[in-house]
């Protein structure tokens, strides 16, 4: 643990969970700003069929029919409310989030919110 008060960076996916503890003990005693990288394609499941997903913490394999509209709904659904809960999440934590896809330039998004001190929330 630092002594000093400092900006802390924090990057990530945050596709995770029980961090919020970490993040409110981080965030009172330092400017704790989140950085969220995510691709675009992220946000919902193309119709392609079956396809076989491992989880990566538990290295389980599952066969998903991404050709099912319901099946591609819950995904989308399941995003939706996670970016809510990141958000929110930060909010509590008295942090800020800044959002990053992967193909644009980070500088854009990292230069807006050191000049105006909020993050854009067009892409979160």
């Amino acid at each position: 643990m630092m002594k000093k008060r400092s900006i802390t960076f924090l990057m990530s996916d945050f596709i995770d969970h029980n961090f919020e503890k970490a993040l409110n003990i981080v965030g009172r005693r330092h400017d704790l700003i989140g950085i969220h990288i995510h691709d675009i394609r992220e946000q919902e499941l193309p119709s392609i069929g079956l396809v076989r997903f491992r989880d990566p913490e538990t290295f389980q394999l599952k066969w998903i029919d991404t050709s099912r509209q319901d099946i591609r709904k819950t995904f989308s659904n399941w995003y939706v409310q996670h970016i809510s809960n990141l958000k929110q999440t930060f909010i509590r934590s008295k942090a800020d989030l800044i959002s990053i896809q992967t193909d644009e330039p980070y500088t854009t998004a990292l230069l807006n919110f050191f000049k105006t001190g909020v993050a854009e929330d067009n892409k979160l």
